[in-house]
């Protein structure tokens, strides 16, 4: 009989750690839950919406043709920063390969990284898109990218309009075509932006 009131005591402290150190488990959880809120609720540090969008003159990847920012955005395409070291982005690298052949695709890209490793990049995207090289973080600087993907919203004035994160191709599509159509929305303000040649 005792033995019995023994083992039945000992299952019930094995019971009642085990709940303790679930709810331990359970407290830990919710702590890094909070954390991970905080952290997303953190603003990126970028060049303020509604400012003018940084200017800058550089050559196409492909054929060497002189792209500016002003390309860009006059065409009503969002300019998105991929880095070469991002698995993300190498994903969405090889995602728009096969996107059409024809300027329909409102994006243009900055592959800020090593001109070899970015080379490799810009082969395996759709032709349509105009892709320059920013292997010294010159171009991402000016826009204050520092995460990777990062897609810039840059209104037919050349104001920086909005700031977002694809994660992946369909994500990057989704991401243009409420962009397209929000633009129908925006108000026109004036532009008064400055070139700066990008070597």
């Amino acid at each position: 009989m005792m033995a019995l009131v023994a083992s039945h005591v000992g299952l019930w402290a094995v019971l009642l750690l085990q709940a303790l150190i679930v709810v331990a488990l359970f407290r830990k959880l919710t702590e890094l839950e909070w954390l991970f809120e905080k952290a997303q609720l953190q603003p990126a540090r970028h060049a303020p919406l509604g400012e003018a969008a940084p200017d800058f003159v550089a050559a196409d990847a492909r054929n060497g043709a002189v792209i500016r920012a002003s390309d860009i955005y006059e065409t009503g395409r969002a300019l998105l920063f991929v880095a070469t070291d991002c698995r993300i982005c190498r994903g969405i690298a090889a995602g728009v390969s096969h996107w059409p052949s024809s300027p329909d695709a409102k994006l243009a890209m900055c592959v800020v990284g090593p001109a070899s490793n970015a080379q490799r990049m810009v082969a395996a995207i759709a032709p349509s898109i105009p892709i320059v090289i920013d292997q010294n973080d010159r171009i991402a600087a000016k826009y204050q990218v520092a995460f990777f993907p990062t897609l810039v919203l840059i209104n037919e004035t050349g104001r920086i309009v909005g700031y977002e994160y694809p994660r992946s191709e369909d994500d990057l599509q989704r991401r243009l075509q409420t962009n397209a159509q929000r633009a129908l929305e925006r108000p026109a303000i004036a532009r008064d932006t400055e070139p700066v040649a990008i070597n």
